[in-house]
């Protein structure tokens, strides 16, 4: 499998052929807010049994989601590229940060189990 280091500067080198004009921080979060929108959008939609997402499938359904999340990610490497942010490296420091969080104790610990 592709490491995300290769997957971020591969999409880099893509935006920067494609959308030289792209080239924010900004643009690249309204992508991201976009994106996010159009999830959004097909998870309201089948939860209210309406639209084109309640006539999908299981199978597009979800197909269509990973194609909003897949963009999603996309849109979030050309951010971390462009403020000089290794998303690889990003996740790996968060998830570990989450991980160590244990909010079962904490709660326990403050009364609000």
């Amino acid at each position: 499998m592709i490491e995300l280091k290769t997957m971020q500067k591969d999409i880099a080198r893509w935006r920067k052929k494609n959308f030289p004009h792209s080239g924010t921080v900004g643009i690249q979060m309204i992508g991201v807010m976009e994106e996010v929108g159009e999830v959004c959008h097909l998870i309201l939609k089948k939860d209210q049994k309406i639209r084109g997402p309640s006539l999908m499938s299981n199978r597009q359904w979800k197909e269509e989601m990973k194609d909003g999340v897949g963009d999603i990610v996309v849109y979030l490497m050309n951010l971390c590229t462009l403020a000089s942010i290794d998303i690889e490296e990003a996740i790996k420091s968060t998830v570990e940060m989450v991980l160590a969080r244990d909010w079962d104790e904490w709660r326990k610990k403050h009364g609000t189990a």
